[in-house]
C-alpha cells in the first residue's frame, strides 16, 4: 500500500474515503476507532506481504 507520503498511500486513502462516503458511513465517534482499526489492519497486512516478498 505505501505510506501517506507516497502516491500509492494517498490513492488508497482517497479510495477509502470515497468508499465510506458512498456508503454514507459516519466518521465520528466510535466510527473513528473502527476506521482507524481497519486502516491499521490494512497497513499491517501490507507490511506482512512486503516481508514475504523480500
Amino acid at each position: 500500500m505505501g505510506e501517506l507520503g507516497t502516491s500509492e498511500g494517498r490513492q488508497f486513502l482517497t479510495a477509502l474515503e470515497t468508499t465510506f462516503s458512498a456508503s454514507h458511513l459516519s466518521l465520528g465517534g466510535a466510527a473513528n476507532l473502527l476506521i482507524a482499526t481497519i486502516f491499521l489492519a490494512k497497513v499491517m497486512e501490507g507490511a506482512d506481504n512486503d516481508e514475504l516478498n523480500d
